[in-house]
């Protein structure tokens, strides 16, 4: 029999689940949505575009995500994982470290400009490739509140802010696309 005719307390594991099962399925819409963007986008810029320009950043970005790929930290797991993942200074640590990795991604695509050019024998990439790789200091620059929120299972804040970076570059990319088609529409996008 209850006391004061009080319901029971929730216990903390099934807070926890609740709240774990309303992450995944707000991070599976979320995802399902921005892949719907990505398509919807991709169908309409490549009837804007010449395909050549979607090689040209198709080699670019090869470049970059294979140098992201090779030199990922594993900071945003980190700071959802870690014991410390709410401790400031562990936090603050990781983000450094994600700005000192990003300026040293952007000075190795610098670097691999004139030899990828060079191998493909296509000058446009002296200007796209060192473009493209600025995204790595942008990326170096990211808040960590974003695991801090998928850390304590808030993806909904990441989800729309993600989105709404989404749609607003996909509405820029096509607008660009309309008055000035070339390859710097998509670089452009990429940032």
């Amino acid at each position: 029999a209850r006391v004061n005719d009080q319901p029971p307390e929730p216990s903390p594991r099934g807070t926890l689940g609740s709240r774990a099962s309303r992450a995944a399925v707000a991070s599976v819409l979320g995802q399902g949505a921005a892949q719907g963007l990505r398509l919807v986008g991709n169908l309409i810029l490549s009837y804007l575009l010449f395909p050549e320009a979607f090689g040209l950043m198709l080699i670019a970005n090869t470049v970059l995500l294979g140098l992201q790929i090779l030199s990922d930290l594993g900071l945003a797991p980190a700071i959802i994982r870690h014991p410390r993942g709410d401790d400031r200074d562990f936090v603050d640590t990781a983000w450094t470290i994600g700005v000192v990795r990003g300026v040293v991604l952007f000075a190795i695509g610098l670097l691999l400009t004139i030899p990828i050019a060079n191998f493909y024998r296509e000058p446009m990439l002296r200007q796209i490739i060192p473009a493209a790789a600025s995204s790595a200091l942008i990326v170096g620059l990211i808040s960590t509140k974003i695991a801090s929120l998928t850390r304590h299972l808030r993806p909904g804040p990441v989800l729309a802010v993600e989105i709404a970076a989404q749609a607003a570059g996909l509405v820029a990319m096509i607008v660009h696309a309309k008055l000035a088609p070339s390859v710097w529409v998509l670089v452009v996008g990429g940032l």
